[in-house]
């Protein structure tokens, strides 16, 4: 068995150690081991985030290529075409009653 004064001899040394002080190695242990990783390592551990971007740009892709074959226009495709419609019926208005556009008529009465 072993002494019961070195036990306590030991006991007292480990309690007199002074307390770690100083920086912490854990943010510098990472950063080296990051360092070592492989990027095939890397691609393995996001290997499900890519599953689901793939997934996600599939279905997009898909979609897009339903409606093109339907013969469909996407919003942002037909916009422009809306737009001058919009555009030459406004102006269309505004040439045979000047007083309709809310912007003339506030002209109207700003002007002397």
């Amino acid at each position: 068995m072993s002494d019961p004064s070195h036990e306590d001899t030991l006991e007292r040394a480990l309690r007199a150690l002074p307390p770690l002080a100083g920086e912490d190695d854990w943010p510098d242990l990472k950063r080296r081991l990051g360092a070592r990783r492989t990027f095939r390592s890397r691609l393995r551990r996001s290997r499900s985030t890519l599953r689901w971007v793939a997934a996600c740009l599939t279905v997009l892709l898909a979609v897009g290529a339903w409606q093109t074959l339907q013969g469909r226009r996407s919003v942002v495709a037909s916009s422009g075409l809306e737009l001058r419609t919009w555009t030459r019926a406004h102006q269309e208005a505004v040439q045979h009653d000047p007083l309709a556009d809310p912007w003339a008529e506030a002209l109207a009465e700003a002007s002397p």
